[in-house]
């Protein structure tokens, strides 16, 4: 879940919020792990009310340790920012 507030907070420094998200890149080590990830993410984007289209990956590459990395795109819906690109920063 922290993930996913970190991403939030990115995405309020630039006056956006998660229910602007319009995709999602979820990148895991371990395979195991994909059903409580996929579960999370449908939980915090569900509760939104929002279905962003989303891709989930498994890759031993991720380095520091890091179990999993998610990143965001979001559309701005106000700005003419267009697009927005955030990665995790964890």
């Amino acid at each position: 879940m922290a993930v996913f507030d970190n991403i939030e907070h990115a995405l309020k420094k630039v006056g956006s919020s998660l229910k602007d998200v319009v995709r999602t890149r979820v990148i895991i080590r371990n395979e195991q792990d994909s059903e409580e990830v996929a579960r999370v993410h449908g939980w915090v984007f569900g509760c939104l009310n929002i279905k962003p289209a989303a891709i989930l990956i498994i890759a031993s590459i991720l380095g520091d340790g890091s179990l999993v990395e998610i990143e965001a795109e979001a559309e701005i819906g106000s700005g003419d920012n267009g697009i927005l690109s955030i990665s995790d920063l964890s």
